[in-house]
């Protein structure tokens, strides 16, 4: 959905807010990366920042299985008690700051069913405490440095969402608008989470901060959102596993939401479009070297000859036998009501392929028993940017001679990119073989041409 910008600020008015920050979970991992970040967010942020956080990091996946795993909810609580308690610590906070929140946790996940049997809203409610309790301690910490900070859920603001969560519900944007300009300090939001059409906690899928942090921008009109992480900005491939992939110090908003579309962890997919309707720069800075450069992501950013890789780690592919056609849209709607995200999708004559991210036990398919079969240990390989038709052949023959297999995914072909579907343990020698095939090369060809 478009934003005309009318329909966020007056023309003419000046942003109460002209920065977003948004800090992700590795930056707020431990005390010393809670202080880093501090120290940026003074350095970025500008007089009044609104902040975005996500939760700490791996404490999201953690309640995903305190929530699934009913006979280790006990020890898992304890342990999401602990990792909490030693943050607040180190930061020289209270030690309960967080006992009214942790106790609440362990109430809800004593109360949900055996065998791990949820509702999307079960599975979402318990998911919010990481938030929550992130934005508390990260408030906490600005206040006991001298600056008022006031720690807000998202969802009580007034982020309300539509389904697919992909737009905010119009008539909340005043609302959060006068609320946020009316607080004393600056608003620290959990990122994350909104409400959804029932009333209920909703979940944004992975990265969702990122997103609740270009909404947020939108509705308070600001000019910038900052995201906060560990990598020095975006590049041609996941720099911990490709050694030789390079930063891109500018990107358009098209080649950016790309690469977040086939996997790349840096942004949510869906982070880019308000940008783009709004003339958003989009900064990505490393937190704990804010000198190392970056990425900027704006109008008129990029190169026309840009390439990447991108990749996904765990996939599943889902075959379903359908009867009719009309069967296609109802599966999708079905996995995506038990929680399954599907990556890539395509119709056969009989058949539907589903790329579902995650490793979801065989169970949890099981309101397409009979007719489903289920593929795991499987990842992606996406061959990202100009000239992919002419050349993702010799970049497949490459892969084969380094004996990887690889075969095309299900929906996985466009103008700019090309899909490929092989094994996970095969993903290490593919992205490196891959990105001296279709990036490295490419940029040494570029050279030799520039050269006299």
């Amino acid at each position: 959905m478009r934003w005309p910008v009318s329909d966020v600020v007056e023309p003419g008015s000046e942003p109460v807010f002209g920065v977003v920050v948004k800090l992700g979970g590795a930056a707020l991992r431990d005390g010393a990366a809670v202080g880093r970040s501090v120290r940026a967010l003074e350095r970025v942020g500008g007089a009044r920042p609104v902040v975005v956080v996500s939760a700490l990091e791996g404490v999201t996946r953690l309640l995903e299985r305190a929530a699934l795993a009913d006979g280790e909810r006990d020890a898992l609580w304890n342990g999401l008690r602990v990792r909490h308690r030693t943050l607040l610590r180190q930061l020289g906070l209270a030690g309960d700051a967080l006992d009214r929140h942790l106790g609440e946790l362990r109430a809800v996940l004593r109360s949900l069913p055996a065998g791990g049997q949820l509702t999307r809203r079960q599975r979402d409610y318990v998911l919010s405490f990481g938030e929550r309790m992130s934005a508390r301690i990260l408030a906490s910490c600005l206040r006991s440095g001298g600056r008022a900070a006031v720690a807000l859920d998202a969802y009580d603001l007034g982020l309300s969402v539509d389904e697919p969560w992909d737009r905010i519900v119009q008539h909340e944007r005043e609302r959060i608008r006068r609320t946020l300009a009316g607080l004393d300090g600056i608003p620290v939001l959990t990122g994350f989470l909104a409400r959804d059409g029932r009333g209920g906690v909703a979940t944004l899928g992975w990265n969702g901060s990122d997103l609740s942090a270009c909404w947020i921008a939108a509705v308070v009109g600001a000019r910038e959102v900052v995201f906060g992480k560990t990598v020095a900005g975006v590049h041609s491939a996941d720099p911990r596993r490709v050694p030789a992939a390079r930063r891109f110090a500018q990107l358009a908003y098209d080649d950016a939401a790309l690469l977040t579309a086939h996997g790349s962890v840096v942004l949510h997919p869906r982070a880019i479009e308000p940008a783009r309707n709004l003339g958003l720069h989009l900064r990505i800075l490393n937190v704990e070297d804010l000198d190392a450069g970056g990425t900027t992501i704006a109008p008129g950013a990029g190169s026309p000859s840009w390439r990447a890789l991108a990749h996904r780690d765990e996939v599943q592919l889902l075959r379903l036998t359908l009867e009719r056609r009309e069967g296609f849209a109802a599966a999708l709607a079905r996995l995506a009501d038990d929680g399954h995200e599907v990556v890539q999708a395509a119709l056969g004559a009989s058949e539907a392929r589903f790329l579902v991210s995650g490793t979801s036990p065989v169970g949890a398919f099981a309101a397409f028993a009979g007719d489903a079969t289920l593929e795991s240990g499987l990842a992606t390989l996406s061959l990202l940017g100009a000239g992919v038709e002419r050349e993702h052949a010799a970049v497949r023959r490459q892969l084969a001679d380094a004996d990887v297999d690889v075969w095309e995914a299900p929906g996985g072909s466009g103008e700019r990119e090309r899909v490929l579907l092989l094994r996970g343990t095969d993903l290490e020698c593919a992205l490196t073989t891959a990105h001296a095939a279709w990036v490295e090369q490419h940029d040494r060809s570029a050279v030799a041409v520039s050269l006299p």
